[in-house]
């Protein structure tokens, strides 16, 4: 025994020497300074155990309120070899600038605009970030590390710093290499390695082309995306992009653009708001930097520069004239002086040279798009004339009355056509200055208070001269960007909503024609009541109520009206939380999205590795991204294919001026005696559709059409045959889509893709053409898909990608029950603990079975997250193969040796 432990001894502390030579990092703790005037403790402290353990060492240097002197920080460190390092540093949020340098060397200082890595909290509002900071070269030895606050006031906590001379991957206050590995049980966690881009199968890089932008501009034909020198057409399959991501470091841009090929992408939207640059400074930069990445991955961007949500009038935007911090909601269109400088934030961001490429970003092809404007449109509730700023309303005003002039002649005979009725509030007429007050959109909205709140004449001249002057802008923009910039490719004007879809949102998609495509973002979530103070994080105390699409058919995000002979873009939207049923929104997005002819799906909002959290709009969680190589598949190869015009709204313009609207989501009522003399697949005509059934989307196409003289609408003959409402069921007019919302699922039965999403322990065994899903799980996903474009008949490479539910390690919730304001009492869970990293996933179960005479040849291997062999299965024989799901595995490889062939 004696020997035995003087072995493991001598093993051990070998490993331990080994792992010291080998470390290529230094940590060190903020609470644990050599010198420094920081108090013992603040406000911001760790108030419990709970607290404390989102720390690295269970405590951080911290300091709240006012300090008569700078306050510092003196640390001693060992670099065990000379070399450069990343630097990085766990802080409290964007809060706390201050400066650091290291032995007397020059200082660099960190301001509030940092771009934070990752985020665990604390409580409601303090937070744990990691921020990388400059790379700094060092001599091995010992080194004095100092940080001085830049500013005597304010929260500043700091929990650990970190060099490193390897790729760092921020989980929390975990070190480099370590994992929390921790999950309940029935659970397992999902924290996989940074991918190292060896040869795998599960890499669908070669979907893109060699470089973004090689086929020339990708232009409108019709209602399709083309690339402009093969006439081809093209989806996109992506994700959307903030700050955070463009202001990475050059290396950790070019891994995350190499994952994003991997994994299916093919376009990335950038939701910038560049706009206190007058002139070209970090952000163009840094954008310009991530497109050249994006590019040489074959991936197209599209570039949102003008976000009305984080929008706020600044001094350097000199309109003095202009309340600061005011949010110029609908202001561009008739207000000259912000138009000038939103024509000179343009110019900035798309006609600098990119050094990266050479070529300015607005000249070139792989600029996919260009958004005009990011939700914002007359139509919304935010227009309120009477709060606009007086030199705003002013402009709105003069721009009516010009209008009406031109109508009528003059205003005094424009108001002698209204006749008398309820005025504008808030703004009145000055007709001797040639303006005219407006309504508020609530009075345009078709609403019973708002018809008796209005001059009906009046406000149809209203709805009319915004609806002109909302599409002359759009008109006008196009044109600068064609002229001006140089742009070829797809520009769209904005993507938002309107305060009634039925009788402004035909007229707002109606503006949206002026460009090349028409555009919208979407959320899914139930119904969630917010106690914290966090507005997009899930906090304890804070109502919700899980919900699918599978059980509400009439609230899908890709169910969306498109317009005849225009492509659609879903520029923003996804899943949000908190929802336990998000693993659905990739699958039935691609599906539905097929059928519906969508032209993209950007979904909110990327972040630069695996999430450790689940934050409000998830992306990179194994329920969204670690579905994205098998609903990428379906969507860009056309996997499911598109369907018929299932419904052709046709809506005249001049009846849309007079509030008439479109066709309200109700069930839609047919002749059955027409429908007799009608050969099967065509349209029928009907003088008033009466209503639309949102069940039609799950069918084929519903498009609008608008005009002058549009003709009768026209629905598809088998509509109502399709749609089973008594069985709860809707097939697809192509016969490959089947939405079962009595058992809440939805199968997809294609050659080339066949597979089930939703409530799999309530529909039981599925029997699909070749494959059969006996589910294990109560809910989640499971896709069959050919890799090499061949039927799963024939096919040799084969990818089988399979999920169940996630959720942050630590989640609890209560179930209670709740008073709405229209006093329906709902069963509602209560968070009760949000969660700590890392993302656990529901252990995997079920069997799948494909059909194949050549089975006993075909090899099974299970795959890990980054697509590289694991296991190899006995899973061929006797015509079938069989593969029972691993727990914790997504993804298997299918596939037959490339030197046999198919009998």
């Amino acid at each position: 025994m004696t020997r035995r432990w003087m072995a493991a001894v001598v093993l051990l502390a070998l490993c331990v020497a080994s792992v010291a030579q080998a470390q290529s990092y230094v940590w060190w703790e903020g609470e644990r300074p050599v010198a420094t005037n920081f108090p013992e403790r603040s406000g911001f402290s760790p108030q419990n155990d709970q607290e404390s353990a989102v720390l690295s060492g269970g405590q951080w240097l911290s300091v709240d309120g006012e300090r008569d002197e700078p306050l510092y920080a003196d640390y001693e460190i060992d670099v065990p070899a000379a070399g450069r390092y990343d630097l990085w540093v766990r802080k409290f949020w964007k809060h706390g600038p201050f400066r650091y340098r290291f032995d007397e060397g020059a200082w660099t200082n960190v301001g509030k605009d940092v771009v934070l890595a990752d985020s665990e909290t604390l409580r409601p509002l303090v937070g744990a970030n990691w921020v990388h900071l400059e790379p700094v070269e060092l001599s091995a030895g010992r080194h004095r590390f100092r940080i001085e606050l830049t500013e005597n006031r304010g929260a500043a906590c700091f929990d650990a710093f970190l060099l490193t001379s390897e790729p760092f991957t921020p989980r929390g206050k975990l070190r480099p290499g370590q994992k929390y590995d921790r999950a309940p049980e029935g659970w397992f966690p999902f924290e996989p390695d940074r991918d190292s881009f060896a040869q795998t199968p599960l890499d669908l890089r070669g979907l893109n082309e060699p470089q973004a932008g090689g086929r020339g501009w990708v232009l409108r034909r019709g209602k399709d995306l083309v690339f402009q020198a093969t006439g081809e057409p093209v989806r996109f399959w992506g994700v959307t992009a903030t700050h955070s991501i463009w202001r990475m470091d050059h290396a950790e841009v070019d891994y995350l653009a190499r994952r994003l090929a991997k994994m299916g992408v093919n376009l990335v939207r950038l939701h910038a708001s560049p706009f206190h640059e007058l002139e070209p400074g970090r952000d163009t930069d840094s954008i310009q930097y991530l497109v050249a990445a994006l590019k040489r991955e074959g991936i197209y961007v599209g570039i949102n520069w003008y976000c009305l949500a984080g929008v706020r009038n600044q001094p350097a935007w000199n309109l003095p004239e202009l309340p600061d911090g005011y949010r110029p909601m609908a202001a561009v269109f008739t207000y000259e002086p912000l138009q000038q400088r939103y024509k000179q934030w343009a110019h900035t961001l798309f006609a600098t040279p990119n050094p990266y490429t050479g070529i300015p970003l607005g000249q070139d092809p792989a600029v996919a798009f260009i958004e005009l404007i990011d939700e914002d449109n007359y139509f919304f509730w935010t227009f309120r004339p009477a709060d606009m700023p007086e030199p705003v309303l002013a402009s709105l005003q003069r721009a009516f009355g010009d209008w009406l002039t031109d109508k009528y002649g003059s205003l005094e005979k424009a108001r002698s056509a209204w006749g008398d009725g309820p005025l504008p509030q808030g703004n009145a007429d000055d007709f001797a200055a040639g303006r005219v007050a407006l309504y508020y959109v609530g009075n345009l909205t078709g609403a019973d208070w708002a018809r008796a709140a209005r001059n009906e004449p009046r406000a149809r001249d209203q709805l009319q001269f915004l609806t002109e002057n909302q599409r002359d802008f759009w008109a006008g923009m196009r044109q600068w960007l064609r002229e001006e910039i140089g742009f070829g490719g797809i520009v769209v004007a904005t993507n938002w909503k309107t305060a009634d879809e039925r009788v402004l949102g035909p007229l707002d998609k109606y503006t949206y024609l002026a460009g090349d495509a028409t555009a919208r973002n979407c959320y899914f979530s139930g119904p969630n009541v917010k106690t914290g103070t966090h507005g997009h994080g899930a906090e304890p105390g804070d109502l919700y109520e899980d919900q699918s699409v599978l059980r509400t058919p009439d609230a899908a995000v890709m169910l969306e009206i498109q317009y005849a002979d225009y492509p659609h873009l879903l520029t923003e939207g996804g899943w949000a939380m908190p929802n336990r049923f998000r693993t659905e929104g990739p699958v039935l997005s691609a599906a539905y999205g097929a059928l519906q002819g969508t032209d993209a799906f950007l979904p909110f909002v990327l972040e630069r590795n695996w999430t450790g959290t689940i934050a409000k709009w998830p992306i990179q969680t194994p329920a969204t991204f670690g579905q994205y190589p098998a609903t990428a598949l379906i969507f860009r190869r056309g996997y499911v294919r598109e369907g018929p015009v299932a419904i052709d709204e046709r809506l005249d313009l001049d009846a849309l001026y007079r509030f008439e609207g479109a066709a309200m989501s109700q069930p839609l009522g047919l002749d059955s005696y027409r429908l007799q003399e009608v050969p099967d697949g065509q349209q029928v005509p009907v003088e008033d559709l009466g209503g639309m059934d949102p069940l039609a989307f799950y069918v084929g196409r519903v498009i609008r059409t608008i005009g002058d003289d549009p003709g009768p609408t026209r629905v598809l003959k088998e509509l109502p045959t399709l749609i089973d409402r008594q069985g709860q069921r809707v097939r697809s007019a192509t016969g490959e889509l089947v939405y079962d919302f009595g058992q809440g699922i939805a199968t997809i039965d294609t050659p080339c893709a066949q597979g089930v999403t939703g409530f799999l322990a309530e529909a039981g065994p599925v029997e699909l053409t070749d494959v059969r899903i006996e589910p294990g799980n109560e809910y989640g996903s499971v896709l069959l898909v050919s890799l090499d474009g061949a039927p799963l008949a024939q096919s040799g490479r084969m990818l089988l990608q399979v999920m169940s539910e996630e959720q942050n390690f630590g989640w609890q919730t209560t179930e209670v029950q709740h008073e709405d304001k229209q006093g329906q009492v709902r069963t509602m869970q209560r968070i009760d603990d949000a969660g700590q990293p890392p993302v656990v996933v529901r252990d995997l179960a079920g069997v799948v079975t494909l059909q194949r005479p050549d089975a006993a040849r075909l090899t099974v291997t299970a795959l890990d997250a980054n697509g590289y062999p694991q296991q190899a299965l006995d899973a061929g024989r006797d015509g079938q193969v069989r593969v029972e799901l691993l727990p914790e595995c997504l993804y298997y490889l299918i596939e037959r040796p490339t030197d046999e062939a198919m009998d």
